[in-house]
């Protein structure tokens, strides 16, 4: 019976939940919902309003918040090792009582090693090690005060994870890792003993972590049996339902409304019971869902015949190779998702691109119609006691987006904005919320080729789905710098990798298919073709014993080369159509179909040469 509120608004009214030993719990819910809250409440770092909060008797438990708490002083050893001081104690006592001989000690010897035993606390220093590895802390003597956001950010999360509690908490772990080191801590996560109760917009995260899902909505719980995916199936029902019983309410409502008004005011008032009953029916409309909100990304010019040439690329920093010899050749309707490991030039590539800094060798060419927007991930830029209203439309109530002029208060609410939120100063927005106020700010000047870093960071599920849902219908061409595979999987047309020494791998397809492309060749059985045209991933097949062709595999082995033939021909041909001015200015509405055919063209010649690649192996045992 959980309740708090906030500035006399209740955030959480009379929730209960239980977690037991084991649970994965992924707890989601709009930014702003008070699910930060419910996590402080239940780490001991905020009192409720009322209500009880139960733990058993010794729980060790682990909060990491989305605001790191580290003394600027300390090395990033010493802060790691704040959260193995009882280790520490404990381990240190054993040695200390291992060399006295005695009955006492022998007691004492034994509830130590129960409780290192349960804390996992033997090979501790190794254990340290070992994750500062994985979430590619800082070096273990840098001053914390010296680090960036996200540095501070892993150092925290190692902190919280070498613990070992019983209950650990964390709020948004993903944020600031790439999509290596997310993998590995999904895995950790999942060998994790104890309780786990996480909140996270990283739905790929959430699918692979959790087996229960609790979502906070008008200061209420429902809990789902399951995933990320198990959620949206029983949510989907539960939506449907409390529609039927909705539209039931309404049909009832529409009648008792018309028995009100045709009844004189001398009867109503021998009719008061049924009149009390209308008022109780009016009043128990549920909540509304958020709506399905239409934005739409201002597109500003058409794009030309040339809008993005990369012409081996390369580009070092401090003796070492970030980009070598990269070719890319944007076409209409791209969306590349950028991935990689921090710090190997992601960035570095998008400021080549918008003309901040220069190749070491090789051009970069942008087409004269080419209008880029970037969105970075700061979000210092606003001004804390500024209204949202204020920090996007100014003095003004009005907005211009792209040749339109419409209310702010109008625009924002495609940003899922109530007028009241739009009312609120910065500072007392969530990092979700402010997040979608830079989006605001920046989208509305509208463009041709989006690039934008990180544009998911701290972002709620319903806004997620609103900019895929955005970026899927923008008809020009995006640059996503993105760990959000499931965000990846929605709106990539293909994926530029970042795998190290240089090496940038262009796919074609979504994260899962670029996946699908590495993993084969971490087995030894694929190539990818570089990142240039016609960029098309062609996998090879494992070594497999030679043997005789059946005649129906030797007449289709001889077909392909023609089959082939006939697919890049077809590749060539949309490419002509795209390469025309008009289509542009003048057919823009045939745009989307164009991009289409030429995706699926690409993922035919695919197709054609693994088939090909697959017979003749079979044919030489290769």
């Amino acid at each position: 019976n959980i309740q708090h509120a906030y500035i006399r608004k209740a955030i959480l009214k009379n929730l209960n939940l239980t977690a037991h030993q084991g649970d994965r719990i992924g707890l989601i819910g709009a930014n702003g919902a008070g699910k930060s809250t419910l996590l402080r409440i239940m780490s001991g770092l905020e009192i409720p309003d009322s209500g009880d909060i139960r733990k058993v008797k010794g729980l060790r438990v682990s909060y990491l918040n989305q605001d790191t708490d580290l003394d600027p002083e300390h090395t990033v050893k010493q802060a790691i090792d704040v959260g193995v001081a009882e280790a520490r104690a404990l381990l240190d006592e054993y040695e200390e009582l291992s060399h006295k001989a005695d009955a006492t000690n022998l007691a004492r010897l034994g509830d130590l090693q129960h409780l290192l035993d349960h804390m996992d606390a033997w090979e501790l220093d190794w254990e340290i090690e070992r994750v500062m590895s994985h979430l590619q802390t800082p070096a273990a003597d840098r001053k914390i005060g010296e680090l960036s956001g996200g540095e501070r950010r892993r150092v925290t999360l190692c902190r919280s994870l070498i613990t070992k509690p019983d209950l650990l908490i964390l709020d948004e772990p993903t944020n600031h890792l790439d999509s290596e080191t997310i993998e590995w801590l999904e895995g950790y996560l999942r060998d994790f003993r104890g309780t786990l109760l996480l909140v996270t917009h990283d739905r790929y995260f959430l699918d692979r972590v959790t087996d229960r899902i609790i979502e906070l909505e008008w200061g209420e719980l429902t809990a789902y049996e399951g995933n990320y995916s198990d959620y949206l199936l029983q949510k989907a029902e539960r939506m449907a339902i409390q529609q039927q019983a909705e539209n039931v309410r309404q049909n009832t409502l529409s009648r008792e409304l018309a028995w009100v008004r045709k009844q004189p005011q001398a009867r109503q008032a021998k009719s008061k019971a049924r009149v009390e009953a209308f008022k109780k029916l009016a009043d128990e409309a549920p909540p509304a869902f958020h709506s399905d909100v239409d934005l739409m990304i201002p597109y500003n010019q058409r794009l030309g015949k040339q809008i993005l040439e990369l012409k081996k690329v390369s580009k070092g920093f401090g003796g070492r190779s970030l980009i070598q010899n990269l070719e890319l050749n944007m076409m209409a309707g791209e969306r590349i998702g950028v991935i990689g490991p921090n710090g190997v030039g992601k960035t570095t590539l998008m400021k080549m691109i918008l003309g901040k800094e220069a190749p070491d060798s090789g051009s970069v060419e942008t087409g004269q119609n080419t209008r880029f927007l970037y969105a970075d991930q700061g979000r210092d830029l606003l001004n804390p006691e500024s209204t949202v209203v204020a920090e996007v439309a100014g003095d003004s109530q009005w907005v211009q987006i792209g040749e339109n002029t419409i209310s702010v208060r109008s625009y924002l609410k495609r940003f899922l904005f109530s007028d009241e939120q739009s009312n609120t100063p910065i500072k007392r927005l969530s990092g979700g919320e402010r997040n979608r106020v830079q989006l605001a700010k920046l989208l509305r000047e509208g463009a041709n080729f989006l690039i934008l870093d990180e544009p998911t960071n701290d972002l709620d599920l319903p806004t997620l789905r609103v900019l895929e849902d955005a970026l899927v219908n923008f008809p020009g061409c995006a640059l996503v710098i993105s760990h959000d595979r499931y965000f990846l999987n929605r709106v990539a047309t293909a994926i530029l990798a970042f795998e190290g020494d240089g090496v940038v791998r262009y796919q074609v397809g979504d994260y899962d298919n670029y996946l699908a492309g590495r993993e084969a060749r971490a087995a030894g059985n694929g190539v990818a073709k570089p990142a240039n045209a016609p960029q098309v991933f062609v996998p090879a097949l494992p070594p497999v014993p030679a043997r005789q062709l059946t005649n129906k595999e030797n007449n289709e082995l001889k077909a392909l080369p023609a089959k082939i033939e006939t697919a890049e021909q077809e590749m060539a041909k949309i490419e002509v159509l795209m390469a025309d001015g008009s289509l542009y200015t003048d057919r823009a509405d045939d745009l989307p179909a164009i991009v289409k055919r030429m995706n699926d063209a690409k993922q035919q010649v695919a197709t054609l040469y693994e088939r090909w690649e697959s017979l003749e192996a079979l044919k030489t045992g290769g």
